[in-house]
């Protein structure tokens, strides 16, 4: 990816999207083996979901994470298309450092919070993930962030625990991100509240299922990806 820029001198958005789409296929060609192995990764306490294994040590490792923290983050999680297209998105994202789609808090954003997806990017504490000279530059041209996206602050971008071989071979390729496994997120977290508690309590956690979902520990335990 280094010469990507180069590469893409004038390009359309459409020869930009195949470019990167050829990208992502080359990449999971080269780590297919790798991420099929991922199906028999043990992840601690963590069950299936509507949404299927694959996206499930996301959404279990965030739920460790105390409400008043996440309410204090921007993300943006990659959904749409296939797989090709959303490895082509992350891969669009580092070369390019453009988003384009919405971000929203991690939770009480007060609108729609940020979706929780096997590929998610993260803001700093108590900054959007917009960067903040871009949005002053383009806060009143909604119609040209629409079409070119926009330039993010990003503070960590997080793969689920199918993508773990991605997020390996991507750190050696970009290492000027913070790439982490979604099962380092408690630590990212405290490493931007470093004075805080930011994981809740067994207790904690216990309660929020009981009065989220009418149970408690029960509903959690050792699951395999099984896809």
């Amino acid at each position: 990816m280094d010469n990507d820029n180069e590469l893409l001198v004038g390009a359309k958005p459409e020869g930009k999207r195949n470019f990167y789409e050829a990208k992502a296929v080359q990449i999971l060609e080269l780590l297919k083996d790798r991420i099929l192995a991922m199906k028999n990764y043990k992840v601690h306490n963590l069950e299936g979901g509507m949404e299927g294994p694959w996206q499930n040590g996301m959404m279990h490792f965030m739920s460790q994470i105390r409400p008043e923290v996440l309410e204090r983050f921007f993300g943006h999680g990659i959904t749409r298309g296939n797989e090709v297209a959303r490895i082509a998105a992350l891969m669009a994202i580092l070369n390019d450092h453009v988003i384009k789609g919405d971000s929203g808090r991690l939770m009480n954003s007060g609108h729609v919070d940020a979706f929780v997806a096997p590929i998610m990017i993260l803001s700093k504490v108590d900054r959007p993930l917009m960067d903040k000279e871009y949005y002053k530059k383009h806060q009143s041209e909604l119609a040209y962030v629409q079409v070119n996206g926009w330039k993010p602050d990003i503070g960590a971008i997080v793969l689920d625990v199918k993508y773990y071989p991605l997020a390996e071979e991507l750190k050696k390729r970009k290492p000027e991100f913070n790439i982490i496994k979604s099962e380092e997120l408690p630590a990212y977290f405290q490493s931007q509240l470093p004075n805080e508690r930011v994981v809740m309590t067994q207790e904690e956690m216990d309660e929020r299922d009981r009065r989220e979902f009418g149970v408690g520990e029960a509903r959690r335990g050792v699951y395999f990806l099984n896809q």
